[in-house]
């Protein structure tokens, strides 16, 4: 992934994090799509490291990596609230964010 391509991730993430505050109402819509955007276009630089297009440096492979796992974890902000809630209850926290399936 070239310079441009990180920073035209790193100003749709700035815009998304603006936008949170500026609109709490829909702060949560805001936030995943700025992250699932930036989520594609990492996603693209991986792509074009395996197919040789892009730089096939041990740091910028680790670098996408280590940054796709962030961004996935990231995706949903209120997952981590679901999965607590839910187990608080009697649930099970692998399928919290899915549907509520009690655990035996």
């Amino acid at each position: 992934m070239n310079l441009p391509m990180k920073m035209s991730i790193a100003a749709v993430l700035l815009v998304g994090l603006t936008g949170v505050f500026v609109r709490p109402a829909s702060a949560r819509n805001v936030a995943v799509a700025a992250l699932e955007f930036a989520l594609l276009g990492t996603l693209v630089g991986l792509f074009t490291i395996a197919i040789g297009v892009g730089p096939q440096t041990t740091a910028d492979l680790l670098f996408h990596a280590l940054l796709v796992g962030a961004l996935a974890c990231h995706r949903d902000p209120c997952s981590h609230q679901r999965v607590r809630a839910a187990s608080a209850h009697g649930y099970s926290s692998c399928m919290a964010t899915t549907r509520a399936v009690r655990s035996p």
